[in-house]
């Protein structure tokens, strides 16, 4: 109720009543009423406090929402936003061996495009060593060979550079001697 009045009227003896009269209410203050004493009826206790049981309804929704998108961003594969990463190499990484080998295999977790790919292998000094261009292994598509020259004894580095195929640039580097 908004406000009240006083109205004087005569009664059914005659004699002179007050009667408080009632102000017409807004219709948003007439249904947030209705809305309420529904709630009380039902006993739903959050509906008939007003507006702070909205703010608490919509902060669930929302935190809700966001539970569900990040759970969905979550079951996505992850090959569709993963990076091709090195698996194995041969040789493998940071170890001696006792003679040198004729190639370098780098294998990866996903198949990558030799066209793209730089492989170098250099030694103590920063010679070059490669004797060719990297190219894909015939038994495994994930492997890329590239061919070494006749190397002597001592440490050699081997750099690496390939595009995964979602197209981020991915790099590394090891080792061997």
């Amino acid at each position: 109720m908004v406000g009240a009045g006083v109205v004087r009227c005569a009664g059914a003896a005659g004699r002179v009543q007050v009667v408080a009269r009632r102000r017409r209410e807004h219709p948003r203050d007439r249904r947030a009423r209705r809305r309420r004493a529904r709630a009380r009826r039902r006993g739903d206790r959050a509906l008939h406090r007003g507006r702070e049981a909205r703010g608490r309804v919509t902060l669930r929704l929302r935190t809700t929402l966001v539970l569900v998108a990040a759970t969905g961003a979550l079951a996505l594969p992850a090959a569709a936003w993963a990076h091709a990463g090195l698996v194995r190499t041969v040789p493998r990484a940071n170890v001696v061996l006792n003679q040198p080998p004729p190639v370098v295999q780098l294998t990866y977790t996903e198949a990558v495009e030799p066209r793209f790919a730089a492989i170098s292998v250099t030694n103590a000094a920063g010679e070059q060593q490669t004797a060719g261009s990297p190219r894909r292994s015939a038994a495994d598509p994930k492997t890329l060979v590239v061919p070494l020259k006749r190397v002597g004894e001592g440490w050699y580095l081997v750099y690496w550079r390939v595009i995964s195929v979602d197209g981020h640039p991915v790099r590394g580097a090891f080792i061997f001697a």
